[in-house]
């Protein structure tokens, strides 16, 4: 049977999910980027994957995205006049890119493929008009950067606080008290048996 109960949490996470999209979007239109929707998009990618903000992945994230619009820049500003050149060395970004994912390890690989796709949408987006390059990399960027913060925002203020660091402390210092008591009973000189 299927319980349609309310559940608080479920109507919390939703709840600040659709603040943080809200204000993400409102930010966008304010200050006029276009497409807006890159930070609404930026939004519900941290939300679905990590509800509890992780530092280290927003970090790599956003190197991944200035790194990635800063070489969308330079190919288009070198290549412009050569799209075969343009396309010949963004598919040689990509391959660095996601041939340096694999060797890297936890969020720098994200970082490192993120960089390899931000440098396609951007330069992509410009090969029509490659006077509005730059434009575009800053639009991307401050996209990401305007979600990133409204994810963490909202994040903050109405998700629960998890209590994981404190449960992982416990457990580790229980094994290692059970680890010194068993080597202290190894070492014991009267507890030996013949």
């Amino acid at each position: 049977m299927v319980n349609w109960g309310f559940h608080a949490n479920s109507f919390r996470y939703a709840l600040a999910l659709w603040l943080a999209t809200m204000l993400a979007l409102l930010i966008s239109f304010v200050v006029q980027l276009d497409p807006a929707q890159w930070s609404a998009i930026t939004v519900w990618i941290i939300f679905i994957q990590n509800p509890r903000m992780n530092y280290s992945k927003i970090i790599w994230w956003a190197f991944g995205t200035i790194m990635g619009a800063f070489v969308a820049v330079l190919l288009t500003v070198f290549f412009n006049q050569a799209p075969e050149l343009l396309i010949l060395f963004l598919s040689l970004w990509l391959a660095v890119c996601s041939g340096a994912a694999p060797l890297l390890s936890s969020y720098r690989a994200y970082g490192a493929v993120l960089a390899g796709y931000t440098c396609a949408i951007v330069s992509m987006s410009a090969v029509e008009q490659p006077d509005l390059i730059f434009q575009l990399a800053v639009t991307r960027v401050s996209c990401i950067f305007i979600g990133m913060a409204s994810a963490i925002f909202m994040i903050t203020i109405l998700l629960p606080k998890h209590r994981h660091w404190r449960e992982t402390r416990h457990h580790l210092t229980q094994h290692l008290k059970a680890t010194l008591r068993q080597a202290a009973k190894a070492l014991d000189p009267d507890d030996i048996q013949p």
